[in-house]
């Protein structure tokens, strides 16, 4: 799957995709803005050992509630 950061930075060349292929300048400034944000998170992941929130939640939760 690929580093956090590396997804990030995939994500904002996909959203700056979007911003080359907008219709309006608004919509054009939206993708930018988010491009930027990806990018923003995409540096941070670098240094941060963020772990995977999401991985396993749903055998989490099933567990917790499991013996009540």
């Amino acid at each position: 799957m690929g580093s956090k950061s590396e997804m990030a930075h995939r994500t904002a060349a996909r959203v700056a995709a979007l911003a080359d292929e907008a219709d309006s300048e608004e919509e054009r400034e939206y993708y930018i803005r988010m491009r930027d944000a990806w990018i923003t998170l995409a540096n941070g992941c670098e240094y941060l050992d963020i772990p995977d929130v999401t991985a396993g939640l749903g055998v989490q939760a099933a567990g917790k509630d499991a013996g009540r």
